[in-house]
Order: structure tokens, then sequence, then C-alpha cells
């Protein structure tokens, strides 16, 4: 019941709020969809709830994107490994690690916000021109301490093996939207892009995540 009526909630606001939205400038913009996005997926986020809802959204809308432009049959295979199947099994049978390594990534973005202060050293202009060393160097040194402070379910060279996996999954992807000539794969998260474009970070995390847990080492 409590589901019915958030749902509900939730979507009479995002309705009557949308008239609003349009009179924001694009900084604005990008705050009000960031706490839309934020607010859909907070019953799963905190209770877990609807999880396989969530989970079946998600591998939709990853393969659609996916396959919404024309690839090749090696980017299919491996965007559909990678952006859709794995995290997917992460989603559905490791939720609760899922939640964490979401929590991780988000804190590494928050902290290379702050590196838009020295917008020096860019290190792939082409690809991503607002990614700078000094908010990688900051990501690597704060993400730790802060989640490693809050929740000690991750070593500190975990944390730092997700990080990293983040900044790889959002330049891999980058990189392929350049190739592609493309901005975002949709619009369906408004002014964050579409699905992997929001998400592309934190799905490689997953990936390597599995990798790291179920192959390579068992006492990950």
């Amino acid at each position: 019941m409590f589901n019915i009526f958030y749902y509900i909630f939730f979507f009479l606001t995002v309705i009557g709020n949308f008239n609003y939205r349009n009179t924001m400038n694009y900084d604005q913009k990008r705050i009000f969809d960031g706490i839309t996005i934020l607010l859909f997926y907070l019953p799963f986020l905190v209770y877990q709830y609807n999880l396989y809802f969530y989970a079946f959204i998600n591998l939709c809308i990853s393969l659609y994107e996916t396959y919404k432009y024309t690839f090749n049959y090696q980017y299919k295979i491996a965007m559909t490994l990678i952006w859709s199947l794995i995290p997917l099994y992460v989603i559905v049978f490791d939720t609760v690690n899922g939640i964490k390594i979401i929590a991780v990534i988000t804190t590494s973005d928050i902290c290379q916000y702050f590196g838009k202060l020295f917008k020096y050293y860019i290190l792939f202009p082409s690809i991503s021109p607002k990614k700078s060393l000094a908010g990688y160097v900051i990501s690597i040194l704060l993400t730790p301490i802060i989640f490693g402070y809050i929740d000690k379910a991750f070593s500190y060279s975990t944390i730092i093996l997700l990080v990293i996996s983040g900044f790889i999954g959002d330049i891999l992807l980058s990189l392929i939207k350049r190739k592609l000539n493309i901005k975002d794969f949709s619009n369906f998260f408004a002014s964050h892009g579409g699905f992997l474009d929001r998400f592309d970070g934190i799905y490689f995390a997953y990936f390597v995540f599995f990798i790291t847990k179920n192959i390579l080492s068992r006492n990950f």
C-alpha cells in the first residue's frame, strides 16, 4: 500500500512542477532532475522495495539505449554484458552490496565536483573535457575516508578499486558516444541524459565488483 501511494504522490508532484521546471535555467534543471531521479529510486535504495520492478526497468532501458544506435556486434555484446546483464545480476542477487556501490560512486562523483575548482590538467579533453586530474585525485583520496567512516563493509582497497572503476566506466562510455557522434544515449533523465549516461560509472563498477568477487577472489 505504501508503494502505491508513494508513486501516486511522486508522479503527481513531478507533473505538478513540470511547468515550473520550464522556467528554470540549465543548472536549476539539473538539480531538479537529480532530485526527481533520487525520489524515484528512493524506495529501492532505502528499503529495497520493488526489487524486481527496478531491475526490470533498468534492464529494459539499458538494452534500449544500447541497441538504439547502430553498433557493430562487438559493441552490442560488450555493452549488453557490462552495462545490462551483470548489473542486473548484482541488483537482484547482491542487492545490499549493489546499493553500497551506488553510494561509493555517488560519493566519488561529489568529490570530483570539487575538482572543477582546479580546471588544470584535463586528462581526456577530447573525450570528457570536464574531468580534471584534480577531481580524480580528490576523489581517490577522500572517498575511501568518507565512505570508510560511514560504512566499513568495504575495505579501503575495495573502495579505491570501485572509484577507479567508476572513472573507467565514465570514460569508456564517453569515448563510445564520441565515436557515435552523440551527446547522450537518450533523454530519459531529461537534463541528465539517458540511463547509461547517468549510471555509466556505477554499472562498470558493478561489472568489476562481480568479476573480482566471483572470479578472481572469493575473499574480496
